[in-house]
């Protein structure tokens, strides 16, 4: 497994500990309402989607007999989609400022990589070396 894919498995792990760190917190009482929106957001965009993107990297190019179309993507992707995630959670405070909205965006720029990314390895045939 390679170290980004990997990477995504870990963090995923990390996120879905930190999820129920905040389940807890919430449990306990009453929370700010940032709390909610980490909870939530540490589970679906840290531990499902992470997940979803180490496993994804992994399994389905390998189900389609093909490699990575952009294996140079997946750094970058690794980095944007944990500051990404981490950002958007500190920043939920006021949710309607322009930090917010800044982070909101870089989770879907992340989202549309990995989409383009095993999209193109799905459904582009590779280029035929001589």
């Amino acid at each position: 497994m390679d170290r980004y894919t990997k990477g995504f498995v870990v963090a995923s792990l990390i996120y879905f500990f930190l999820a129920g760190l905040l389940g807890i917190w919430m449990g306990a009482g009453e929370v700010p309402d940032w709390v909610l929106f980490g909870h939530v957001h540490f589970n679906l965009l840290g531990f499902m989607a992470m997940m979803i993107y180490g496993v994804g990297y992994f399994i389905l190019p390998r189900f389609n007999g093909r490699p990575l179309h952009w294996p140079g993507w997946l750094a970058p992707h690794f980095y944007l989609a944990n500051l990404a995630l981490l950002g958007l959670v500190a920043s939920a405070v006021g949710r309607s400022n322009q930090l917010f909205v800044f982070f909101a965006v870089l989770n879907v720029l992340a989202v549309a990589m990995f989409a383009v990314n095993l999209g193109a390895t799905v459904l582009i045939e590779p280029a035929e070396t001589m």
